[in-house]
């Protein structure tokens, strides 16, 4: 329940904030409040996140790598998720503090579900089947790796996921 009251505050920040600056500062205070603290404090060796889309022009899968033990932040504008049979290569080191504190928010929001899962891939919905595009979610954790494609259109996705991507997404539109 903590777990949800967290996701669901940090999705209402993301949505009522215009600019990054406001979404960082209440993340931060948001993160500060242990009752919003999710339940489950994973460790990852880092968690790649983005949003790609078969039908586009360019930039069809702009992905994000983040090592929460070193706060490092990387992007890839190369669409390497396509060009590469999903083998993700980020080079471009992302040096704003901003965006780094909001890739960190998203390791703090990982749903339980998708940590504790014994699938090491699994999809959910049809993502990109529509041409509304796909959610991509991969972390490392000792020595297994999950990799998770993601619907954020889909209505019949669990509601602890469904408020998860919604973060997600708000965050990668964040990030451009």
């Amino acid at each position: 329940m903590l777990f949800i009251k967290f996701l669901l505050a940090t999705a209402s920040i993301v949505f009522c904030c215009c600019d990054n600056s406001s979404i960082t500062k209440q993340l931060t205070n948001k993160e500060n409040d242990s009752s919003l603290s999710p339940k489950f404090n994973a460790t990852f060796d880092y968690i790649i996140f983005g949003r790609f889309c078969g039908e586009c022009g360019s930039n069809c899968a702009v992905m994000h790598r983040y090592n929460p033990n070193t706060k490092e932040l990387f992007a890839d504008y190369t669409d390497s998720y396509f060009k590469k049979d999903g083998n993700i290569v980020c080079k471009t080191k992302v040096s704003d503090s901003t965006k780094i504190i909001l890739a960190d928010s998203i390791c703090k929001s990982i749903p339980d579900f998708l940590i504790n899962n014994t699938n090491l891939s699994e999809r959910f919905g049809c993502p990109d089947c529509t041409d509304g595009c796909g959610i991509y979610v991969e972390f490392k954790q000792s020595d297994k790796t999950k990799r998770f494609y993601i619907d954020h259109h889909s209505n019949e996705l669990q509601k602890e996921l469904q408020t998860f991507t919604i973060l997600l997404v708000n965050i990668i539109d964040s990030l451009k």
